[in-house]
Formats: C-alpha cells, sequence, structure tokens
C-alpha cells in the first residue's frame, strides 16, 4: 500500500512539473510545438512557421481569428504555468488565457478532398461574430461540443 502511495505520489510530481506548450496545427507539412514568450510573429518566424491567417485557441474552446497582419500585434506570455495572448492594439478578445493551440492558414497547402488540415478543424467551431480595432478584423469563435 505503501509503494501505491509513492508511485502515485512520484506521477502526480512528474506531471506537474511537465512543461506546457502550444501545439502548432493546421496547413503545416509538420506539426510543432512552441513553449516560448514575446511576440508571436517573431515566435512564428523564429520557428520557420509562415501564416496568411491563424486561429487561436484558448483550452475553453474560446478562439480567435486574424490575418498574417495583426500576428505581430499579438504577445505571448507565460502566468502560472499557463500561456495567454496579450494585446492592446486588437479588440479585447484576442486577450485569451491558457492557449493551447495555434492553428496556421496557408492558401497554397495540398487540398485533400476539398478539405486542408485549416479548413477541416475550424470547422469544429461555431461563428459567435466579428469586430474591428485600427484597422484590424478579429473573428470570435467558439468550439462545438461533441
Amino acid at each position: 500500500m505503501a509503494r501505491s502511495i509513492v508511485l502515485l505520489g512520484l506521477i502526480l510530481f512528474i506531471c506537474s512539473c511537465s512543461n506546457p506548450h502550444i501545439r502548432i496545427t493546421g496547413n503545416l507539412a509538420e506539426f510543432s510545438t512552441i513553449d516560448e514568450t514575446g511576440n508571436l510573429a517573431e515566435i512564428l518566424e523564429s520557428n520557420n512557421v509562415t501564416a496568411e491567417y491563424i486561429l487561436v485557441v484558448a483550452a475553453d474552446g474560446t478562439a480567435f481569428f486574424v490575418s498574417s497582419k495583426s500576428i505581430s500585434a499579438l504577445q505571448i506570455t507565460k502566468k502560472n504555468n499557463e500561456f495567454h495572448t496579450l494585446t492592446t492594439t486588437l479588440p479585447p478578445v484576442c486577450n485569451l488565457n491558457n492557449i493551447k493551440e495555434i492553428c496556421v492558414y496557408i492558401s497554397d497547402f495540398p487540398r485533400e478532398d476539398d478539405h486542408t488540415p485549416f479548413s477541416a478543424r475550424i470547422a469544429q467551431f461555431e461563428f459567435l461574430g466579428e469586430n474591428s480595432r485600427d484597422g484590424h478584423l478579429v473573428r470570435k469563435y467558439k468550439q462545438v461540443k461533441k
């Protein structure tokens, strides 16, 4: 019994110390992860990821969609072992907590049965509306529960 408790404690400790990351998915040859903070455009560039649009997804299923012109207005921050987006230029909907995924759209990505990984992913979301600020258009989404 004591061994079971020690083993369970060790497993919980290891899990609690695991490094969080943000999955980079979508129209890419290979999916990857990032665990950096800073300007999102610079982070993507340093990871050789180009995007015409991105869908940023939080753990609660809230998401926003922006064009490449708006990506540089986003900062990735980390607090309490969670990633967040922060911006003062874009509408407030772009300040999301607990970011888990950034889904990337690139128009020249090969289509399979009229779909791309990005179009399949965004189809899992309900469009809630759009907002703009300083010439930046943002679309808000919520993941549809299955």
